[in-house]
């Protein structure tokens, strides 16, 4: 398995041999650590009043040591003089992060994910409307959750999804958002602090991952959800009706239709609102 395929998401910490270890911050010689072109950090690693740091990350190929630019991961050093990484999927299966210890020869890679909370949370959410709180909420969260929700709807709807409250941890912790019923599926945003943020899915299905590190909690998150019928076409009879979601009744929040009427031949059409409110 490559590192191409791993689902990456949350901190990691890196180990050899169940010593703590570190990615290198010089040029690996290409095929070590089990693939053709080693990744490496291009930067220094940060102390721990830095915070969270963002450094570039290079594979060396073709005898050049930044041959490939991959995305570049943030880092973190910890208390207990070790770092954590938050690794982004390589862009192709020949190249692979690296990790190394000063008394250790041999290069390579053991990375394994800071410990969860053992506090259950996420699920499969298939009511037609209901609340996502992250754990403990209104209270402060526990360091290391990682929770996924994937929230299912059924029919021709969708699943619409609004924020009224966010709390984190800005630099560490973060909520996103998958259209989906995986984090594998599309990429639709990242929450980090309060802003009325709202999604809607494609399709029935959205994912929802919350992530906190090993340090410093807030309040966290209340997000309210709603199934919300599809919307919107492309008309081609020659006469018809047009109505919003749950006409006569009131339509729902955050509703987006388009309609495209077309005609053909020497026709126009001609649209009239008997109803409006």
């Amino acid at each position: 398995m490559c590192d191409r395929n791993v689902n990456w998401f949350g901190w990691y910490r890196l180990f050899i041999h169940g010593q703590s270890a570190q990615m290198p911050n010089t040029c690996i010689d290409e095929y070590k650590c089990g693939t053709h072109a080693p990744l490496w950090l291009n930067g220094e690693h940060p102390k721990v009043e830095d915070g969270v740091v963002t450094r570039g990350v290079c594979g060396h190929w073709n005898n050049n040591c930044c041959y490939y630019n991959s995305t570049p991961i943030r880092v973190k050093a910890c208390p207990g003089d070790y770092y954590v990484y938050e690794f982004v999927r390589p862009f192709m299966c020949a190249v692979a992060y690296c990790a190394d210890v000063g008394n250790i020869n041999t290069i390579y890679t053991t990375i394994t994910p800071e410990t969860n909370s053992s506090e259950p949370c996420g699920g499969n959410m298939t009511d037609w409307r209901g609340v996502l709180l992250s754990p403990r909420y209104p209270n402060n969260y526990p360091n290391n959750a990682q929770c996924t929700w994937t929230i299912h709807s059924t029919g021709n709807t969708t699943v619409s999804l609004i924020f009224t409250d966010v709390d984190l941890e800005t630099c560490c912790d973060y909520i996103k958002v998958y259209d989906g019923p995986s984090t594998l599926h599309p990429f639709l945003g990242e929450i980090q602090e309060y802003r009325n943020q709202s999604f809607r899915s494609s399709s029935n299905d959205l994912t929802v991952l919350f992530y906190s590190d090993h340090s410093v909690t807030h309040r966290g998150f209340h997000a309210n959800w709603v199934f919300i019928e599809s919307c919107g076409g492309y008309m081609t009879d020659w006469m018809g009706d047009l109505s919003s979601p749950w006409y006569p009744n009131n339509y729902p929040d955050n509703s987006y239709c388009t309609w495209t009427i077309h005609s053909t031949g020497n026709m126009t059409v001609s649209l009239t609102f008997p109803d409006v409110v």
